[in-house]
């Protein structure tokens, strides 16, 4: 809510909740540090969940535990999938 009443001048009575200056300037730097490389291959994203989620320890620990759990997940369903679409391919 900080960064949508400071960057995008949302008036106070329209925000959900009470903005928090710590947390919003934290996402803020976040968002602009990983939005200026230019390719992300999953090193990246493994290192940067690891080394950089660590400051949302405090304000969202159930994501930040859950994320490197839910990436493997994600990376065995996609290589699954990946195999039945070869043979959806072969069988056709």
């Amino acid at each position: 809510m900080w960064i949508m009443k400071t960057v995008y001048g949302m008036e106070e009575e329209l925000l959900l909740v009470n903005p928090n200056e710590s947390l919003g300037k934290a996402l803020m730097k976040e968002t602009l540090h990983y939005g200026e490389k230019k390719k992300h291959n999953s090193i990246d994203v493994w290192t940067h969940m690891i080394t950089s989620n660590i400051c949302y320890l405090k304000y969202f620990s159930s994501q930040v535990m859950i994320a490197p759990l839910y990436l493997l997940w994600h990376q065995w369903w996609k290589f699954r999938m990946g195999i039945r679409l070869e043979q959806v391919k072969i069988a056709q």
